[in-house]
């Protein structure tokens, strides 16, 4: 049962088990992998880059560590701060959804 508000009752309902299931994740960061597959390779929509030394998968909308701007650059993205976290931001072409004209 959740004695607290509705907001952190779906709060801690979200990031516990996020935070458990990066536990096991090789130490990955929670920038890191939300885009792989078993494969080791990133999703669609998704762009496959290293970040702090270990390969990650990036997306807009993302957690970012402010310290990484230099290596989220180089995939086009900037980490920027939105309210009270920091969020990546596709810079670049590369890192926008394509629209295609039929």
């Amino acid at each position: 049962m959740c004695r607290m508000t509705a907001v952190r009752c779906f709060a801690m309902v979200l990031i516990i088990p996020a935070t458990i299931g990066l536990a096991g994740c090789g130490g990955h960061s929670s920038s890191s992998n939300s885009g792989s597959s078993s494969s080791g390779k990133c999703a669609s929509g998704f762009v496959s880059g290293t970040v702090a030394g270990q390969s990650k998968c990036l997306q807009n909308g993302q957690q970012c560590q402010e310290q990484n701007a230099s290596d989220y650059k180089k995939y086009g993205f900037s980490c920027t701060k939105k309210g009270g976290r920091y969020e990546l931001e596709g810079t670049s072409s590369s890192t926008k959804p394509s629209s295609k004209n039929k």
